[in-house]
């Protein structure tokens, strides 16, 4: 102690061992084939592991022609909160194809918070609200995809963070705009998306009798979640459906 009475802490946090796999996008949505620069080749199918060891690292990636979109953090390799700066169109981008389902669910609600956020003040400031393009086209892109996938993951994709959840993002609460802003995304998709929801939520309809198991329970998840953005269109055709379904 000195004479102020205060102690000094010198210890110094080192860096921690981190395996960060990661792939790159190219901009019609494959995963490059990836070798660092006077290293041998460690790539999997479709990720590379960066093992940084160091506060600072550089890591130099040959055979990359375009500038491409990174899907970080892939298959859980390391057991941290790591910020990116994405672009709105990047994330719609993952969204819309990256091949890791939990890196695609993550950058699809990141993209829908922010964009909720973003017309939120629009709102606020009395501006119209606007369904950003981007995304618009990513719901698309999955929506088309979802013979191809799981289901069950497929539906958490599609799904909105909830008002509330949306809500604690904000300093001081808005429960009108917070309100107002989920509804309108989630109308102007089901307008411009109506066939794409109708002929998702159809083949996805049960043709044999009712069952408990994983798949069969992913099928009604990702049926209902098509559903429900089709009731907000509130249409003569889809409260028929949507009473059949829920009777």
């Amino acid at each position: 102690t000195g004479g102020s009475g205060k102690t000094q802490n010198t210890f110094q946090k080192q860096p921690f061992h981190i395996p960060l796999a990661l792939g790159f996008l190219t901009p019609d949505g494959q995963t490059l084939e990836l070798k660092i620069k006077g290293e041998q080749n460690k790539c999997t199918q479709d990720s590379q592991v960066l093992e940084i060891q160091k506060e600072t690292e550089t890591f130099v990636f040959e055979g990359v022609p375009e500038t491409p979109v990174p899907s970080l953090l892939r298959g859980f390799s390391a057991p941290v909160i790591l910020h990116f700066d994405y672009s709105n169109a990047e994330l719609a981008f993952l969204l819309a194809n990256d091949s890791y389902e939990f890196n695609r669910w993550e950058a699809g609600q990141q993209l829908m918070i922010r964009i909720s956020l973003e017309q939120i003040q629009r709102f606020q400031k009395k501006n119209d609200l606007k369904l950003p393009p981007e995304f618009l086209e990513a719901f698309r892109s999955l929506l088309n995809q979802t013979t191809a996938g799981d289901p069950a993951l497929m539906a958490l994709d599609l799904s909105f963070p909830s008002e509330t959840y949306l809500a604690e993002q904000l300093e001081i609460i808005d429960v009108e705009a917070i309100h107002q802003v989920h509804k309108f995304l989630r109308t102007e998709l089901a307008q411009n998306l109506q066939q794409e929801f109708k002929n998702t939520y159809t083949s996805f309809q049960e043709k044999v009798t009712f069952q408990l198991d994983p798949e069969s329970m992913g099928r009604r998840r990702l049926k209902n979640v098509c559903l429900s953005y089709l009731s907000e269109l509130e249409t003569p055709e889809i409260r028929e459906v949507a009473q059949t379904q829920f009777r």
